[in-house]
């Protein structure tokens, strides 16, 4: 029985192989025949491009035959191959590879829109972060400002304090009388109010009675002396311990 010649298709040169795997020819007739255990030798030497780079397709079924018989053959040598499982390995891993590849850009591209929100998110608080240092500062402002205001209201009311010891010290140098009246000036005014309402009535004993008090005003006094002298009735006017 005669052994089955082969040619060898080649895929990524779309030709056939040479005699002696040497170069590519475009007729059938003019490729290289090979036993299956010399293409098998030839094959495998790896194709990054080919699924299937080589297909051992039987002379017979190619050489003196049409373009689409020839077709046809190539084709069914593909599914054989397919179905025997000599699909390309280093093909495999390459195909493997370029998967490998594409997922790695897919995790890349997930993480940089994961950046991105981090991004986002961390300008986010940045601008929160110095909107709360503005507010603050602005609180410090107000803190010392506070602390001013109530270091100048320490001191008045301190000042005021000394000021109301003051004069709780000079109203206790005042007689009943002269507080009841309002202090010395209002009761300077009462008695001057006196002193005329008793001239005109020509009453000399008032008259005398508010000059000696020691709290009728220097004028009011030497007004009562002159109307006293006019009518002769100057007489004694003592006026010891007076106030003003």
């Amino acid at each position: 029985m005669t052994e089955t010649t082969y040619l060898i298709w080649s895929n990524h040169h779309s030709a056939w192989w040479g005699p002696g795997g040497c170069g590519y020819r475009l007729n059938p007739g003019d490729g290289g025949r090979y036993t299956r255990a010399d293409a098998e030798r030839w094959l495998g030497r790896g194709c990054d491009c080919c699924r299937l780079p080589e297909l051992l397709v039987p002379a017979e079924w190619v050489i003196g035959a049409g373009d689409r018989v020839i077709q046809s053959a190539i084709s069914a040598a593909a599914r054989a191959a397919v179905e025997a499982g000599t699909v390309d390995t280093h093909y495999r891993r390459v195909t493997h590879a370029d998967n490998m590849v594409r997922e790695l850009t897919a995790e890349l591209d997930r993480l940089e829109d994961k950046l991105d929100v981090a991004q986002a998110a961390y300008e986010r608080r940045t601008r929160q972060v110095a909107q709360w240092r503005d507010l603050a500062r602005g609180l410090g402002d107000d803190l010392r400002r506070a602390h001013a205001d109530r270091d100048r209201a320490i001191s008045t009311s301190q000042r005021l304090r000394v000021g109301l010891v003051a004069a709780r010290e000079k109203a206790a140098a005042y007689p009943a009388h002269v507080i009841e009246a309002g202090g010395p000036d209002h009761y300077a005014a009462g008695q001057a109010q006196a002193l005329h309402a008793a001239i005109l009535a020509a009453d000399w004993d008032a008259v005398r009675q508010i000059a000696a008090d020691p709290w009728t005003a220097g004028d009011d006094v030497d007004t009562a002396r002159g109307a006293l002298a006019g009518a002769g009735e100057l007489g004694d006017v003592s006026r010891e311990g007076a106030g003003r």
